[in-house]
This record gives structure tokens, sequence and C-alpha cells, in this order.
């Protein structure tokens, strides 16, 4: 769907590993978008994969201390 697209593209332009460029149709109507990787896709998986586990063990590190308040 179009809202998933749309908010996973502006966070990949928001980490910089996409660009984009128009070109023009020859035809009339709205230029074409070409979206291009700046980044290897192993590099990109591997620090999504890094990101989420570290918000993982955040979340363990809160419920352990939680657990010995208890």
């Amino acid at each position: 769907r179009q809202p998933e697209v749309s908010v996973a593209v502006k966070y990949l332009e928001g980490k910089g590993w996409i660009e984009n460029r128009e070109s023009v149709t020859p035809t009339k109507g709205r230029p074409i978008k070409i979206w291009t990787l700046k980044v290897p896709v192993k590099k990109i998986l591997d620090t999504i994969r890094m990101e989420k586990e570290d918000e993982l063990n955040s979340r363990l590190e809160m419920i352990r201390k939680v657990r010995s308040f208890a």
C-alpha cells in the first residue's frame, strides 16, 4: 500500500541510503522518479539489524530492572 511505501522511502532517504532523480516523459504528464541505492543492500540490512538489536537489548534491560524491584 502507498502509505507504507512512503514511510519506507522517507526512512531510507533520511538515512542517506537512496536518492532519486526525475526523468521527463516524452508525453504530457508528471515526470518519472528514478530511485537508486547509494549504499549496498548488505550494509543497509546490517545497519537495520544492529539498530533493532540495540532496541531489543534496551527493552530487555528495562524488563530486568523492573523484575529486580519485584
